[in-house]
């Protein structure tokens, strides 16, 4: 059973700020997975650390998760989508840099799913 590695960047100020921003955005999984041979030279000279912490940087996840996926490096991000074209911001350097194949899907929280089965 593979093992995924996570990191957090969730504080109590971007917590409050986010639980106002999630009315007006859409929570996002996004699964990634890289080709292992294209990136073998970056993970060799050790410059996807720095490629990784960049993409990071601009997209804020509220959580990240890193393990094999079929075989491959990859990993699962949640991230808020603003608006539509922020699929193509957001989205584009992960398959610029590190050629990867990404999937999106809408998620919710525990709390959002409760209240949307309220409202049915």
């Amino acid at each position: 059973m593979a093992s995924c590695s996570a990191v957090e960047r969730v504080s109590t100020h971007q917590g409050a700020r986010r639980r106002k921003e999630e009315s007006e955005t859409m929570r996002t999984m996004v699964k990634f997975t890289i080709p292992t041979q294209e990136t073998n030279p970056l993970v060799k000279d050790g410059s996807i650390g720095q490629t990784m912490e960049t993409i990071l940087g601009k997209l804020q996840p509220e959580a990240a998760y890193f393990c094999p996926i079929d075989g491959k490096r990859g990993g699962f991000l949640v991230i808020n989508m603003d608006q539509e074209s922020d699929v193509v911001t957001k989205l584009e350097p992960l398959w610029l840099e590190l050629s990867a194949t990404v999937e999106t899907f809408p998620v919710a929280t525990a709390d959002e799913l409760r209240a949307g089965l309220q409202s049915l």
